[in-house]
C-alpha cells in the first residue's frame, strides 16, 4: 500500500467504520490490512485467468506463460512468443478497484524479477537449483517452486504489475532465468 494512501484507510470493526491513519510497518495487523487489497486483486485476476502469480503480503509477482493463440506478442533473446495478456491488460482489468500501485517498487514484464534476501546485504542468497529465486530491494524473499511449471526459459515475470510509461510503450515480455 502506498504511504500516501494510508491516510485514507477505513477499518471495519465490530459493526463500525473507523479511519485508521497509523499503519506502521511491523504492526501485527499490517500484513492483514495490506494483504486484503492484494487478495482482492488476485481474486479478480484468477477469475479473468491472469495467472499464475505469487504474493507476499502486498507484493505480487505475475507470471506470463507463452500461449500458442495469445493475442499479445513479446520478444526475448530474439525469439517471439505469444501471451494471453500483457502488463497493460493486467492493470486495466482491475482498474475499477483503483489500487494505489507503488511505482518505485514495480517493474514491467521481463526476463527476471528482482528480490533480495533478508539475510544478505542486498545480494543474492543461494537457493537449491530446483527453485526460481529473484532478488528485489524490498528485502522479502520470493521463492517459487519450479516443479510442475513450464520450463524456466519460457516464463515471463512482472513484479507488482506496474506500468512503466504510457500505454503502448510497455517493454516486451520475456523469459525467466533460473537463479541458483
Amino acid at each position: 500500500m502506498s504511504p500516501k494512501s494510508q491516510t485514507f484507510l477505513i477499518v471495519y470493526f465490530d459493526g463500525k467504520l473507523y479511519i485508521d491513519h497509523n499503519i506502521p510497518f511491523g504492526l501485527a495487523s499490517a500484513g492483514g490490512l495490506q494483504g486484503e487489497v492484494t487478495d482482492a486483486v488476485m481474486h479478480i485476476w484468477k477469475i479473468l485467468k491472469v495467472t499464475p502469480y505469487k504474493k507476499w503480503v502486498d507484493n505480487i509477482t505475475i507470471f506470463c506463460l507463452p500461449s500458442p493463440n495469445g493475442p499479445f506478442t513479446g520478444i526475448s533473446d530474439g525469439n517471439t512468443y505469444q501471451y494471453n495478456y500483457n502488463l497493460e491488460d493486467t492493470i486495466s482489468c482491475i482498474s475499477i478497484a483503483k489500487v494505489p500501485w507503488h511505482k518505485e517498487q514495480g517493474q514491467p514484464f521481463g526476463d527476471t524479477v528482482e528480490y533480495s534476501s533478508p539475510t544478505s546485504n542486498g545480494g543474492f542468497t543461494p537457493y537449491k537449483a530446483n527453485l526460481l529465486h529473484s532478488p528485489y530491494h524490498h528485502s522479502l524473499p520470493l521463492v517459487i517452486m519450479q516443479s510442475g511449471w513450464t520450463p524456466p526459459q519460457e516464463l515471463a515475470l512482472a513484479s507488482f504489475g506496474m506500468r512503466d510509461g504510457p500505454p503502448g510503450k510497455l517493454p516486451p515480455t520475456g523469459k525467466a532465468t533460473l537463479k541458483t
